[in-house]
């Protein structure tokens, strides 16, 4: 495995995937994109929890983990074993949930991909 990832990248659109991933590593983050679901649960607990564990930032959308939207966030939070901020891209007619477990940010598209990078860069910079 080549070094780890400091943004990992999870979209099912694959346009807006590629230009998400294009501006994040415009601003020199390290990118693991994933394919699936089960590749994605690999990948988090093929990196375990390190000492000290590097923080990572998880950026996808609704659709990735659908139909567990709700409580997939929190096992993919569990599978990293490490400090792991996850970033939730949802559509606007998606309604707000008070139950997205282990989700940190919700991000309301239509985003570009700029600010979807520069709030996964604040989410690796906050405490």
């Amino acid at each position: 495995m080549s070094a780890p990832a400091a943004a990992i990248v999870a979209q099912t659109d694959p346009a807006l995937r590629r230009r998400v991933v294009c501006a994040l590593r415009a601003i020199g983050m390290a990118i693991y994109v994933s394919g699936d679901l089960a590749e994605l649960a690999g990948y988090l607990a093929a990196l375990g929890g390190g000492e000290p564990a590097p923080k990572r930032v998880l950026v996808l959308d609704e659709a990735f983990i659908y139909p567990d939207n709700y409580e997939g966030c929190a096992r993919l939070k569990a599978a990293a074993q490490a400090p792991l901020t996850v970033v939730l891209l949802v559509e606007p007619r998606t309604r707000t949930r008070w139950d997205w477990n282990g989700v940190d940010m919700v991000l309301r598209l239509p985003l570009d991909a700029a600010s979807i990078a520069e709030r996964a860069e604040s989410a690796l910079a906050a405490p």
